[in-house]
């Protein structure tokens, strides 16, 4: 069985040594993440790179949760969590494609104008047809 106060107290005895690393480790890996989304690089690629942010990111809120633990309360810590959720979601949305596919599809963009819903889409969606107004039949 694991011994959750043992590793607790390493968190917090080489507090800044986990952070030194982590942080960076994070960042470099959710930016190989997006690099690897953007230039269409492998799915075995972008998957592991993914999956090992997902690991690192997992680790940094254990060791934030840690501090919580012992009722340890300060501004880093809630920097550190939303870097952490903002590299996980990055990191998430990299590892199931169907949800990042599939938001692109529900609008549409001009040059000037802004995002705006693509009508016909949500047209094919709905499952009572449209009643002819009274109007046109003048």
């Amino acid at each position: 069985m694991c011994e959750t106060n043992f590793l607790f107290e390493f968190s917090r005895h080489y507090c800044l040594t986990i952070c030194a690393v982590m942080v960076p480790a994070n960042l470099v890996l959710t930016g190989r993440t997006i690099f690897l989304a953007l230039t269409r690089a492998s799915q075995s690629k972008l998957t592991q790179t993914a999956w090992i942010g997902v690991g690192l990111v997992s680790i940094l809120l254990l060791h934030v949760f840690s501090w919580f633990a012992i009722g340890v309360v300060m501004t880093p810590s809630y920097v550190l969590i939303a870097l952490a959720s903002l590299c996980l979601t990055i990191n998430l949305l990299a590892l199931f494609p169907t949800i990042t596919l599939t938001l692109p599809l529900l609008f549409e963009t001009d040059r000037i104008g802004p995002w705006r819903p693509k009508l016909d889409y949500f047209e094919h969606q709905n499952p009572y047809p449209k009643s002819p107004s009274p109007e046109s039949e003048v």
